[in-house]
């Protein structure tokens, strides 16, 4: 016996809080949900609250606003059912049988010590089956264990049959626009696209189509819906299938009996092909899938969407070389659609369906233009044409008399005109359309249909206008203010005969985006430089990005006064502090708008805005190098200039640069720290230029740089700018391993923006590959035509490519790099290569007899082209 004293209290004060919690748990006030269920009835379309040979589980969450919690209960054999314990709240339910639709009941509240009866029954309808069959893979070798995957809904059952069969066989019979394929297509069980893909057919249910044939697996696997009424069932063969095509079909039941089917299939094959065509010839690359390595002695052949030989016509007569690649003139074959397939010992290997001869589409070009960018009701339009021919060598002028039809379409898809015109010695035809006073507003179409047959689509916009009684400006005091000072800026109403708007309410918002243009403007560049100025760029670093209306700031409403004007006082952001990230868009120039919605006395409304520049100091810095990709040992020239915003430089400034490295720690991802591979003091110079060179050392590894400039304006304010260089290093190539190599994107990056004839363009490739997997890319250079083409080993991620920039390339051809990489993924980029036509500009100058003319007199006019 135990006579401490000390161990009796503490086993007395045990028990105390104990039975405190239990009388606090139970003082917590609970009560119950209860309900009644039924479920559809087989074949008949009856409820039943028979459920003993169903399990259905009804869970109720809540309560809203409180601990959180999940209980639930299985339904009786009567279909009633009770949660219990349940604490005072709002719940939602959620009533699920496996094979039947999921019903949800949301707003049931629990009183303290009640039962909550639902009012109605839950009714529980047996879903219809659904199935689902896919991979993300079209290729598995005869080394690999293929693997797919099923979706699927109303069912307990799922059955996959795989069938080996010839893909090419199919075309004639399935193929979308097979002789077969013509007509009422939605009895027929699937069809094959373009790209071999199969899909289902809209109304057949039934699954004989294979009937006669014995699948070569027999796959069944009991379906798991108990979370929800979408399950998914993983497939992965035991052992890899010989070489062939197979076409997976999988089947589910639902409750009552009722099946549902879908299709897809896969090949297995050794070998893979990459092919690319121009107007004169093609060419076929055959890779072996389970080295990357080329593929020699594969048979090429041309089979007709009736899956029969078209060409050539005797077997054997086109074959891969050792290097795995053909070249062949563009073959024309009698079908409209030709199927390529490559085959060695007992491996096929496709590509997709190809439309015989060239795209009528792209015979013919048309620059359209209109003399304004909008017109009104009543307005005649006034446009032009340019029409160009592409041929084997490029664009060039169709000549006098060629004749293109036209058909013009209201923005109902109506014809409001129809007619044809005719091109002059210089290609171009002129037109005009009279817009009815109550014609339709939007956008009209103009079809022109060329001589060949081809097809093109141009527009004009014809809009509604409603004059205000009353105009608004939104004018900042101050065009342009420092980053962390405030913007003023003034509204101003005042209807067209002269009075203010006055006591008018005035709600405005404030946006804030990057303001690209404004830099760009600035940055010193080559004069030739402009002629790209409107093309479309795919440089993730182009200031000739357009501006988006911006990230939301603020918004707040003021009142005009006795004059119609409100001042509008907005907050700014100062530039943070660099940090070890590389500088991003949060230290580059802001364009701030001010849009308001100014609303007089009689409920009118007028919206303006207005723009001013949020800049980081007094001046800018831009600072660039010879080239975006170097080599490591080779001096590497940077170049900064300083300059105000109204384009004057600033002279004698002293600014720091620094060639850096980001560190990416890629347990985190994120950048930890920056190593400074070299660093300069310069002064700019009377232009507010300062040229710098870092001497880069063997040792540096291959990797992405940033060259860094830093300065301060007279108050103190902190000025950046960076660019972006690629070191490549022979002795430390640019390497990833695992996982992180497989996120590594196939990507090409160029030294220069724009390229003159004569030089060498320097290309950093980069590719999802550790080196180590023996594959290669085809570079090649493309326009009109397939130029060039060669291979380079990846040996690593990143890969440099020295191309010489020809004359021909004039102005714009495209580098192309195509991969088969590890797991014989197919990837393929593209960059735009811009080579200058300076030495072709013409200087025009347009000249008139006299400066000033009387009403009727002759304008005489002098064009001079130099």
């Amino acid at each position: 016996m135990n006579n401490n004293p000390l161990l009796s209290w503490q086993a007395m004060l045990i028990k105390l809080l104990v039975f405190g919690l239990v009388t606090v748990g139970l003082q917590t006030p609970v009560g119950s949900i209860a309900g009644k269920l039924s479920l559809e009835k087989k074949g008949f379309g009856l409820q039943s609250y028979d459920i003993r040979d169903n399990k259905v589980y009804v869970t109720a969450s809540g309560p809203r606003g409180g601990a959180y919690d999940e209980r639930g209960v299985w339904v009786n054999p009567d279909g009633s059912f009770r949660i219990d314990h349940l604490p005072k709240g709002e719940y939602s339910l959620k009533i699920h049988a496996t094979g039947y639709s999921t019903e949800y009941k949301n707003g049931v509240f629990v009183d303290d010590g009640k039962v909550t009866e639902l009012a109605n029954e839950v009714s529980l309808y047996i879903l219809k089956p659904s199935v689902q069959i896919a991979s993300n893979r079209k290729v598995f070798t005869s080394k690999e264990q293929p693997y797919f995957w099923a979706n699927c809904s109303g069912t307990k059952d799922l059955t996959v049959r795989l069938y080996k069969t010839d893909i090419t066989s199919l075309l004639a019979k399935y193929h979308e626009n097979s002789d077969a394929a013509q007509g009422d297509q939605s009895d027929r069980p699937f069809t094959i696209g373009n790209g071999l893909e199969m899909y289902k057919g809209s109304e057949t249910r039934e699954t004989t189509f294979f009937a006669k044939q014995t699948p070569v697996l027999v796959l069944e696997r009991r379906v798991d819906t108990s979370g929800d009424d979408w399950s998914n069932a993983q497939f992965k063969l035991d052992k890899p299938l010989p070489c062939g095509d197979y076409v997976g079909l999988a089947e589910a039941k639902s409750a009552n009996g009722e099946m549902d089917w879908n299709i897809f299939w896969f090949n297995v094959s050794d070998i893979g092909l990459i092919v690319k065509q121009d107007r004169q010839k093609m060419l076929f690359r055959a890779i072996d899938l389970n080295t990357l390595k080329p593929a020699g002695d594969v048979e090429i052949q041309f089979l007709g969407a009736n899956g029969k030989r078209s060409y050539p016509p005797q077997a054997k007569g086109l074959r891969t070389g050792t290097d795995g690649f053909l070249a062949s003139k563009t073959v024309d074959v009698e079908n409209t659609d030709y199927l390529i397939m490559g085959t060695r010992d007992k491996s096929r290997t496709y590509g997709n369906l190809w439309t015989t001869g060239n795209s009528n589409s792209d015979t013919y070009k048309t620059y359209f233009y209109t003399e304004r960018p909008v017109y009104r009701l009543g307005q005649t339009v006034f446009f032009k044409g340019m029409t160009r021919f592409l041929g084997n060598n490029g664009l060039r002028n169709p000549a006098k008399g060629v004749r293109i039809s036209a058909v013009i379409e209201d923005p109902n898809n109506n014809k409001v005109w129809d007619g044809s015109y005719v091109t002059n010695a210089h290609g171009c035809w002129t037109g005009l359309y009279k817009v009815p006073e109550d014609g339709h507003t939007g956008g009209y179409q103009m079809t022109l249909t060329y001589p060949d047959g081809s097809k093109d689509y141009q527009s004009f916009e014809i809009a509604e206008y409603r004059k205000p009684e009353y105009e608004v400006s939104v004018k900042p005091v101050d065009d342009r203010v420092i980053a962390g000072t405030q913007i003023k800026a003034r509204v101003k109403a005042s209807y067209y005969f002269g009075a203010p708007v006055a006591n008018a309410r005035v709600k405005y918002t404030v946006y804030a985006a990057n303001d690209w243009g404004g830099r760009y403007r600035l940055m010193p560049r080559p004069s030739y430089y402009s002629y790209f100025d409107d093309w479309d760029s795919d440089d993730d670093q182009s200031y000739q990005r357009s501006s988006y209306g911006g990230d939301y700031i603020s918004e707040g409403t003021v009142q005009t006064d006795a004059a119609g004007e409100a001042l509008i006082d907005i907050e700014t952001k100062k530039l943070p502090t660099p940090g070890p990230n590389p500088y991003d868009s949060d230290y580059g120039d802001k364009k701030y708008t001010i849009e308001a919605e100014v609303t007089d006395l009689s409920r009118q409304s007028v919206v303006s805005s207005g723009v001013c520049s949020v800049v980081a100091g007094q001046f800018a810095l831009f600072v660039d190098s010879t080239n975006y990709v170097a080599i490591a040992g080779k001096p590497i020239s940077a170049t900064v200039t300083a300059c105000d915003y109204d384009g004057k430089p600033v002279a004698h400034q002293s600014t720091m640069l620094k060639l850096e490295r980001s560190i990416w720690d890629q347990k985190t991802s994120s950048y930890v720290g920056r190593e400074t591979a070299g660093q300069v003091m310069v002064t700019t110079d009377d232009q507010g230029k300062a040229t710098a060179t870092f001497d880069t050392k063997d040792s540096l590894p291959t990797d992405n740089y940033i060259i860094t400039a830093a300065s301060s304006d007279s108050l103190g304010n902190a000025i950046y700018d960076q660019s972006y260089i690629w070191i490549a290093s022979e002795n430390y190539p640019y390497i990833r391993t695992g996982d992180d190599a497989k996120k590594e994107t196939l990507a090409i990056k160029l030294d220069k923006s724009v390229y003159k004839p004569g030089e060498i363009a320097h290309a950093m490739v980069t590719a999802p590959t550790s080196g180590k997997d023996g594959a290669e890319a085809i570079v090649a250079i493309e326009g009109t035509s397939l130029q060039k083409y060669w291979t380079v080993p990846m040996n690593a991620t990143a890969k440099l490519v020295d191309i010489p920039i020809l004359a021909s390339y004039e102005p714009n051809v495209y580098v192309t790099v195509t991969f088969v990489g590890p797991g014989h993924q197919y990837y393929n980029q593209s960059r735009a290569i811009r080579v200058t036509p300076a030495e072709h500009f013409l200087n025009l100058t347009i000249q008139t007899d006299k400066e000033k003319y009387k009403p009727g007199e002759m304008v005489k006019y002098t064009v001079k082209a130099v």
